[in-house]
């Protein structure tokens, strides 16, 4: 597929479609998350990860007295990991990035590509800085929920869910969605996100309910699905990356990628 191909050649017909001032900003069937949003950006603000426009520029590369300097170094490995994946693929056709949040993966994963790359989000205020810190002509963020399918079957070569897929209800039912709208040969990457077995999960769940509790926004938790292994069953998958013990010695993200063929 040419890079000459648009986000109008990728959303089906019936789907309610609207640009925004920002050119690269679409909301596709206008239904209003903000609910969620707020909660979800109170809660970032409280963590310190809430960033300027010119921070998320250099995403995941953040100076050293970031916060969160240690895991972004982590995530920068698992970043490139994926970036020098991707390079040797050598397809260029059309990636959506699930979850993009403020767009800096999208944005990475648009510098390794020719073709177009959307970013995809129910939080406006993220995407709106989003579109306004990469402005590739490749490069379109929507808003919107994926699982009102609006796009057409069988169009994307690589689809993303980068720290999100714990963000969505029903694995299975977006998991089947997503592989629909794979094309031959396209793959699904699940990238820094928790999996657990079922002797561990409950404990995972405990400790998320404190944390959340701990800093004021014991309600989040609801928001946080706890993904579990036996999830995968279902589906053709292959482990890329697994932590091993040694990590520890030689810090690497302690989260899998896991890919997800049609």
């Amino acid at each position: 597929m040419k890079a000459s191909v648009t986000i109008d050649d990728l959303i089906k017909k019936e789907t309610n479609s609207i640009k925004g001032i920002e050119e690269n900003l679409i909301t596709l069937n206008g239904r209003d998350f903000s609910i969620f949003e707020n909660d979800y950006i109170s809660l970032r603000r409280k963590e310190g990860r809430i960033l300027t426009n010119s921070k998320v520029s250099k995403l995941p590369s953040v100076p050293k007295d970031d916060p969160h300097y240690s895991e972004w170094k982590l995530r920068e490995k698992s970043t490139n990991r994926f970036l020098s994946y991707l390079k040797k693929r050598n397809s260029e056709g059309p990636i959506l990035d699930l979850g993009c949040g403020n767009g800096w993966f999208t944005n990475k994963l648009s510098e390794h590509k020719t073709g177009i790359v959307i970013g995809m989000d129910i939080n406006l205020s993220e995407l709106k800085q989003a579109s306004a810190t990469f402005t590739k002509n490749s490069l379109t963020f929507c808003y919107g929920d994926i699982l009102d399918q609006p796009y057409k079957k069988n169009t994307f070569d690589i689809i993303t869910l980068n720290a999100s897929v714990q963000y969505f209800d029903d694995f299975q039912q977006l998991t089947n969605y997503l592989i629909s709208l794979l094309r031959d040969n396209g793959e699904l990457h699940i990238l820094d996100s928790p999996f657990y077995n079922s002797k561990n999960v409950v404990a995972a769940k405990n400790r998320t309910f404190r944390y959340y509790s701990s800093i004021g926004f014991e309600s989040f938790a609801e928001n946080y699905q706890h993904r579990k292994w036996s999830e995968l069953k279902a589906f053709n998958y292959k482990l890329l990356y697994s932590p091993k013990v040694w990590n520890r010695i030689v810090p690497d993200s302690p989260f899998p990628w896991i890919v997800i063929y049609r």
